[in-house]
């Protein structure tokens, strides 16, 4: 093997050991806990707009919505 191209793959071995592993890959229970209390939130929001009649034009519901 030419010396130079294992020069290059113990290179590339010890930056491959050396690298972090990347962000963490559990859930996080306090951040779902956030995320899914925002989302209800934007949902009660929603639903408690006035709702556009079944028969309105598409602009009319547009606009309300």
């Amino acid at each position: 093997m030419n010396p130079r191209a294992l020069v290059s793959l113990l290179i590339l071995a010890l930056f491959a050991s050396c690298s972090t592993p990347g962000p963490l890959t559990k859930p996080n229970e306090r951040e779902w806990t956030v995320l899914v209390a925002d989302y209800q939130w934007l949902q009660t929001l929603r639903t408690s707009q006035k709702q556009p009649p079944a028969n309105a034009p598409r602009k009319q519901q547009l606009e309300q919505l």
